[in-house]
Parts: C-alpha cells; structure tokens; sequence
C-alpha cells in the first residue's frame, strides 16, 4: 500500500538507513532484488503481480540470497508455515513496523530469525509442527490432501487419481491418523482448508 511504503520508507531514513529502494509490486521487486543485491528486502506478503511468497521462491530458484523480511497483517499459522517453508528469517506484523522494524533489521543482517513480538508463541511453534506433518505424508497423501485443500469433491478426487472410493477413505483416514494431535478433532477439510496457504505450495 503506497501509505504504508511511504511511511515504512520515511521511517527507515530516520532510523540512519540509506540506499532505499521502494517498488510498486512483486514483480518490480524481485528484479529490483535480483539487481542490486540489497543488505535486506522487506516483502508484504499481499503485493500486486507476484505476492512475497513467490518472489521469495523465484530468489531462492535464482540463488539469490538476500535475507527476508515478509511484512503481513496475517497472524495464521498457515502462513507462519509458509515462511518457515521458505526458510524466511523475519516475519513483521505491520502493527508491529514501527516499533520493532529495527530490531527485526539487525537480527537478519546478523542471520538470526525475527519472529513479530504480537505473535503467539503457540502459533510459532504449531507452523513448524505443520511442517512436520506434511514432511511425513506420502507423495499420494499430500496430492491428496491438497485436492481437498481445494475443496476438490471425492468424486472428483477418485476419478483425478484413478482410485476408487474405498481407497481414498483409506488414505483419508492414514492422513487423519498423522495429523490427529493438531487436528483438534476437526475433520480432514476443516484441516486442510485451515491450512491451504501451505499445504498448496508445499
């Protein structure tokens, strides 16, 4: 938001920061990046063109290895997940930009992970368990599970994968088993729709 970017920006420039340069989506960003090999970027995850989940993956895919920032207003665990996926060093509620950007800045030039003071310490240490359980999925499982992720009928879901009903209850209920001590009793949809940002891109 060109609010925020402006304010973000003027911030910095107070706090002694110098060769700032702001881009108008991800896009711009990601070839801004790739350019001028930054100290650091700070990424908002929603952005124009590509979201900061995706300029992250096509750094990573280039070798680029400029440390992260995402900044969000998104406290999901899905999304935790997602930057832990990416192995995102900082992670900023932007309730949080102002009083704690430059904390969060010195951390990651130091290589050291910045997790938002705002965010729960539950939610940071589930977003790795979800990580844990997805790395514990079977390829058919996960393909699986990110077909009812999007919200794919078991018809549908049967016919895609060449199984038969009974089958795929079967690995409805081996996904379920893995994923029962944080499933908090909710179903297998309810699961995987709460946690689609990740599961998607996994």
């Amino acid at each position: 938001h060109h609010i925020l970017l402006r304010g973000l920006r003027e911030e910095l420039l107070e706090m002694g920061y110098r060769n700032i340069t702001t881009c108008r989506d991800g896009n711009d960003a990601l070839n801004t990046i790739i350019a001028t090999n930054p100290d650091v970027a700070i990424l908002d995850i929603e952005m124009p063109a590509l979201d900061g989940f995706e300029v992250v993956s096509a750094l990573q895919g280039q070798g680029v290895i400029t440390p992260i920032i995402l900044l969000t207003y998104h406290k999901e665990r899905s999304y935790l997940a997602m930057a832990n996926r990416l192995q995102v060093l900082g992670y900023m509620l932007k309730e949080d930009a102002v009083s704690d950007i430059n904390e969060c800045i010195q951390h990651v030039l130091h290589g050291q992970k910045y997790r938002s003071q705002s965010l729960r310490h539950d939610d940071v240490h589930a977003s790795q368990e979800i990580l844990t359980i997805l790395g514990e999925l079977t390829s058919t499982e996960l393909a699986i599970l990110k077909l009812v992720a999007s919200q794919t009928a078991s018809s549908r879901i049967c016919e895609i994968r060449q199984i038969s009903a009974r089958t795929l209850e079967k690995h409805r209920s081996n996904i379920l088993a893995k994923i029962d001590h944080a499933a908090a009793n909710s179903s297998l949809k309810d699961w995987a729709m709460k946690h689609t940002v990740v599961i998607s891109r996994y």
